[in-house]
């Protein structure tokens, strides 16, 4: 058998941190090593109390196939966390009743306002991981380096191993990066100027770019020309094989039978589910819909504006059902189950982002509702074909199309899937990554 050539895998946050923010380093580390002939070397920070979601399943599967180096970091984050530590040992009041959501926002801007280079509390992390990387490269003989964005301390500390150790440097954009330095964000002009030249210090330093959507991949070109000239690809998340289920037998139609719909994962900020719940509550609210006819699960992280909207109709309350935030393996289970996934993407200037979600559920080839301004997502369900797409300001269209869904789900539930849900593999998707890193070394000489 080959030896493995091993590369280092640079990432803030690793399983089990759930969510989007691992998804990509977590598919990697579980296939690259089996269709390909890279096995990874992973860096990350050390883990923080203090996190959205955790799936210790995850860290299982991972953990026997690569070797994980933690490194400190000194940022907000760790500060909350120690804080916490403290009020937790002084018995002040539970861990569950810190005021987070407060004392964390305030740290984050003092953070951003003292230092103008990164609006990301991660910017700190470099010093360390270059003292881990220098310590490493005497036991490991790394082919290149592999970052990904976000969070941009993750591009920072990349670019430092490349410029000292000039290692071949593979960025993967999971996100794009100049969204972020839009002069709206920033409380002075000297934020958006100084990182506006670090992307571009960032990109030329890069042997080869990865971007997670056709769409982002056209709109750097266009502003990075430079682009042209190093290897670039588009690698879409995907989702695992093993998540795809056995066709379920369709469920009876008529008056008395009840519609499922399912919401997953991320449902914060832009990602809220409000405008179909609001859209769902008018219908109720009309005497058009009964509550016997409709039937909604919700599994994830909400948005405080959606509990909001629950708590405050009783009626509504009971054609709504919150699950939790579940394990992926049981919320790709609940998704089995239901009729209709929906997701919704509210963020004009991310129109180029992709959401994660859209592939668990197109892996169960189910009928898929998006109400948003999600370009390259429209353009990806588009071509799978079993979905309706609605902008957040089409409400009206959005009121009669899900009249009739309920009605007659038969009209249309009956769409068929345009292109295979293999396509969208992580295996599949994995062995295009190794043939592009494969592509990348050959144009290198060191």
């Amino acid at each position: 058998m080959n030896e493995k050539k091993p590369f280092l895998l640079l990432h803030y946050y690793y399983p089990p941190l759930a969510g989007a923010v691992t998804k990509r380093v977590e598919h990697l580390v579980k296939y690259i090593g089996k269709v390909s002939s890279y096995q990874p070397v992973a860096v990350t920070s050390t883990p923080r109390l203090i996190h959205f979601g955790y799936d210790y399943d995850k860290l299982r599967e991972v953990l026997p196939l690569a070797s994980v180096y933690y490194t400190f970091s000194l940022d907000p984050l760790y500060l909350l966390s120690r804080l916490v530590q403290r009020e937790k040992k002084r018995k002040l009041q539970p861990v569950k009743n810190l005021p987070f959501s407060r004392l964390g926002h305030n740290m984050y801007t003092f953070w951003k306002n003292v230092f103008f280079i990164g609006d990301d509390k991660t910017v700190l992390w470099t010093p360390f991981v270059i003292r881990r990387f220098s310590q490493l490269r005497k036991r490991y003989s790394f082919r290149f380096i592999y970052s990904t964005f976000p969070p941009v301390g993750n591009l920072y500390a990349a670019y430092w191993l490349k410029k000292i150790y000039n290692v071949p440097l593979i960025l993967d954009y999971r996100d794009p990066w100049f969204y972020n330095y839009s002069a709206l964000r920033y409380k002075t002009s000297c934020h958006f100027f100084l990182e506006s030249i670090c992307e571009r210090k960032i990109l030329r330093g890069a042997d080869g770019i990865i971007f997670n959507s056709p769409v982002t991949r056209e709109k750097y070109l266009h502003v990075y020309p430079f682009l042209e000239e190093k290897p670039t690809s588009v690698i879409v998340n995907g989702y695992e094989p093993l998540e795809v289920g056995k066709e379920k037998p369709q469920k009876p139609t008529g008056q008395d039978s009840k519609i499922t719909f399912i919401a997953s994962g991320n449902m914060l900020r832009e990602r809220s589910l409000k405008p179909f719940l609001q859209t769902l509550q008018e219908l109720i609210r009309q005497g058009k819909v009964s509550q016997g006819e409709v039937k909604c699960h919700i599994c994830g992280i909400i948005d405080p504006s959606m509990e909001k909207l629950l708590q405050n109709d009783s009626s509504f309350r009971s054609s709504v059902q919150y699950l939790g935030n579940l394990t992926h393996a049981k919320a790709i289970k609940a998704i089995d189950e239901a009729d209709v996934a929906v997701a919704c993407f509210d963020n004009v200037s991310r129109s180029d982002i992709i959401l994660n979600k859209l592939f668990d559920y197109m892996s169960k080839e189910k009928f898929i509702l998006f109400i948003g301004n999600s370009r390259a997502s429209t353009r990806l369900l588009k071509d799978y074909g079993k979905c309706a797409c609605f902008d957040t300001d089409e409400r009206e269209n959005l009121h009669r199309f899900l009249l009739r869904l309920i009605k007659k789900p038969e009209t249309v539930l009956k769409k068929p899937v345009r292109i295979s849900s293999a396509r969208y593999r992580v295996d599949t998707l994995m062995k295009e990554m190794g043939g592009f890193f494969d592509e990348v070394l050959s144009n290198k000489i060191y």
